[in-house]
């Protein structure tokens, strides 16, 4: 089993060679069939820090492709169309992989072939649904995706057909768009998720309204109805379960408009 790993750069130069190298020390390198990166229209150094690296490391693995900036989900789609193999690995240029990340993730799909997509942790500890906490390997639904948008994408491994059967991640979106792939791909596919820590989110940094597309909170919150509208309209959920999904996503917008203004104070 290979994967085509998938990297999306927008003005990602103070972070890209840290995600490359974090690919380096991957423990399973016979994994990594090909590193491709798409420069979404960067205006600093990246693109010159990245060919060097190409050069410095003699590396013919990975591929550069260029487009004009349309936006981290064309960015994503490029990559994946233009990739090889039939397991696709996804790293944002600002996050690193830890080194077991690949060899724990390829060991549980020789061991459980009927996963379609399998993602892991960035915190010290695992996803609460406030019912449970997900403390082992566990199948990701639809509903558990409205308490709560996880895996995080840098986490995430799945078959190339997967994102061949969605049609890729929402470009309209500029932000969650992430979470309207991990909807479709949760109604339609077995998608996994392990709770073992395997990639540090822009080092270490909190998930949202630190910096980054993230501390859009008003743009988050947008998305958020947009993917629950889309979900009404596509009869995935019933009416009361969406006014339910409704009334809860605006109580997370409050609570994180609370936690943003007290970092800021």
């Amino acid at each position: 089993m290979k994967f085509s790993v998938v990297i999306p750069m927008y003005n990602a130069e103070r972070t890209i060679l840290r995600a490359l190298r974090s690919i380096e020390r991957q423990t399973t390198q016979d994994a990594i069939a090909e590193i491709i990166v798409v420069d979404d229209g960067s205006t600093d150094g990246c693109v010159e820090q990245l060919k060097k690296y190409i050069q410095e490391n003699n590396s013919t693995s990975i591929v550069l492709i260029s487009q004009r900036n349309q936006g981290a989900a064309s960015a994503r789609n490029t990559g994946i169309r233009a990739a090889s193999e039939n397991w696709i690995a996804l790293l944002d240029a600002d996050d690193e992989w830890m080194p077991r990340k690949l060899e724990a993730q390829r060991q549980i799909l020789l061991e459980r072939q009927d996963i379609d997509l399998l993602g892991c942790e960035i915190n010290d500890f695992p996803v609460n649904l406030y019912v449970r906490r997900l403390t082992s390997l566990t199948k990701i639904s639809l509903y558990a995706l409205l308490i709560k948008m996880f895996p995080q994408t840098s986490t995430l491994v799945f078959r190339k057909s997967v994102f061949d059967s969605i049609g890729g991640f929402e470009e309209t979106m500029s932000h969650g768009e992430d979470g309207r792939f991990l909807m479709d791909a949760a109604f339609t596919f077995n998608c996994y998720y392990f709770p073992e820590k395997l990639v540090i989110y822009d080092q270490g940094k909190a998930g949202f309204g630190t910096s980054g597309l993230s501390a859009n909170i008003m743009a988050m919150r947008i998305s958020e109805k947009k993917n629950l509208n889309y979900l009404r309209e596509k009869n995935r959920i019933s009416a009361f379960v969406f006014l339910l999904a409704t009334s809860y996503a605006a109580m997370k917008f409050f609570r994180r408009r609370a936690i943003h203004r007290l970092r800021h104070v």
